[in-house]
């Protein structure tokens, strides 16, 4: 059994956190709320609910990343509610996308195609994910086809184009390596997708994707072309 764990803290350096560390905590900082998230252990799971009522926009923004990370979908409202203490930010707009993620209907999908400025940070957030389902497969999938015929600039003002396009491309790639979801995705969506990756490619702004972005690409284009 696991008893030790490497996270990032707050100062996104990795530290070792022991289980025994979790015991007794009362008021978790960032590094034991993403030790949470990587033991997967019910018996620490009250330290998220502890985090969202934190003060601490870092603080919060761990606790709602990972509740996202281990599906806790019964604290969908906590996580949006605690997004409304958190001041105007990055951290606001990712605690705020965590719980369209927990708690709207489809899991926030209509919100991918929006101009809300939140709509930018819900593949951010979707980036924490260890496994994926059909419901995270179609809002990648969607996003990824709006932000490929996106006019580019800022997507609702508040994310670059590339930096969206390179999360929705990331987690659409994710996706289709779960095993739960590429067996079930049929021969028009694998069209759709390709005719996606075809326009995208055929951007003049398409450059300004980094690279590990376009090297997912070409693995969401092998995939959809089993």
């Amino acid at each position: 059994m696991v008893t030790t764990v490497r996270v990032l803290n707050r100062n996104m350096v990795f530290t070792a956190v022991n289980s025994d560390d979790l015991d007794g905590v009362a008021m978790p900082d960032v590094h034991h709320l993403n030790a949470v998230g990587e033991f997967k252990n019910p018996r620490w799971f009250a330290l998220l609910e502890s985090g969202l009522a934190s003060r601490d926009p870092m603080i919060v923004r761990a606790a709602a990343l990972n509740a996202v990370r281990l599906r806790r979908f019964d604290l969908g409202c906590a996580v949006a509610g605690a997004a409304d203490s958190v001041p105007e930010s990055v951290h606001k707009h990712v605690v705020a996308a965590a719980g369209v993620y927990l708690s709207a209907a489809g899991r926030g999908r209509a919100l991918a195609l929006s101009d809300d400025p939140t709509s930018g940070f819900l593949l951010t957030v979707m980036l924490v994910l260890d496994s994926f389902d059909a419901d995270d497969y179609a809002i990648a999938r969607d996003a990824f086809l709006h932000l490929a015929g996106h006019a580019g600039g800022n997507v609702g003002g508040a994310v670059a184009w590339s930096e969206a396009l390179a999360d929705a491309i990331n987690v659409l790639a994710g996706a289709l390596q779960d095993p739960a979801v590429l067996p079930n995705v049929g021969a028009a969506d694998r069209e759709r997708v390709s005719a996606g990756i075809r326009e995208l490619k055929s951007r003049r702004d398409f450059r300004r994707l980094d690279r590990h972005a376009r090297g997912e690409l070409e693995m969401i284009s092998a995939a959809v072309s089993l």
